[in-house]
């Protein structure tokens, strides 16, 4: 990658780059792409996807860095404002996440499709239940195999005094992914208590599903 610019390897190539730590350490990966963005100082691609690695990791505040740097490189790219609302967001500033959405729809004249997830989520959290749920029916809609998606529709509408999806949602995760849900189970036992409901035990498989 140091001989040759990065507009000429195609962003795959990156994301192959992410996938290393399904078999590297993530200092290694972490490492990688600190040099990735020294080869490449001016282009968002390279910070954006150095910036989503640590969001995977869970390091939200070390992530900002790199997006902010997408942001002011020479060309825009939605991800990057993407990126940092969901940095922002995961760190509970849920409102100031949402400005800087609309503002990266604003400047790029489009919405990534991983958007609606956070979005949704951010203003359930706020409790702005119709925009939530407008963002998530889109989310459960065109990418109905993102299950982060399908967590926040239900806890929206558990929220809001329907308690039947999550209670559909819940015996369908039991039967076809009972190792996730035992795990979310450890998990609530851990922050809520030792008699978690289905809101307590998704909230903690989100939290799982996080660095």
């Amino acid at each position: 990658l140091q001989h040759c610019p990065l507009r000429e390897y195609k962003p795959i190539d990156v994301r192959s780059m992410q996938q290393h730590l399904r078999a590297q350490s993530s200092d290694v990966v972490v490492a990688e792409f600190e040099q990735l963005v020294e080869s490449y100082p001016d282009d968002p691609v390279a910070y954006t996807y150095a910036g989503e690695v640590l969001i995977w990791l869970g390091e939200y505040a070390k992530s900002e860095a790199y997006f902010k740097k997408a942001i002011n490189a020479k060309y825009h790219t939605i991800w990057c404002w993407i990126g940092l609302g969901a940095a922002r967001g995961l760190q509970g500033h849920f409102a100031e996440a949402l400005e800087i959405f609309s503002e990266g729809q604003r400047v790029t004249d489009f919405e990534g499709p991983s958007v609606f997830v956070y979005r949704g989520e951010f203003h359930r959290r706020l409790q702005n239940y119709e925009e939530a749920q407008k963002d998530l029916n889109f989310a459960v809609q065109h990418k109905p195999q993102r299950l982060s998606a399908w967590i926040n529709r239900v806890l929206l509408d558990c929220e809001r005094g329907d308690e039947e999806p999550i209670e559909n949602l819940a015996f369908a995760m039991k039967q076809k992914n009972p190792s996730l849900w035992c795990d979310a189970v450890t998990h609530a036992n851990k922050l809520y208590s030792d008699a978690p409901r289905n809101k307590d035990i998704f909230e903690a498989m989100l939290d799982l599903m996080r660095g």
